[in-house]
């Protein structure tokens, strides 16, 4: 399978969609444990 051929959108269970379905789920624990990191940080002075 071509490069391109794996980055193109695909409804259903293809191997296109459990790829954009890996990087969705990393991006989104990425950015939910940045937040919690974030907020940790910021609010974490006030004892």
């Amino acid at each position: 399978m071509a490069g391109g051929e794996l980055n193109a959108w695909r409804r259903g269970f293809t191997p296109q969609a459990e790829l954009w379905n890996g990087r969705l789920a990393m991006l989104g624990l990425s950015v939910g444990i940045a937040l919690l990191l974030i907020l940790r940080v910021v609010g974490g002075s006030h004892s």
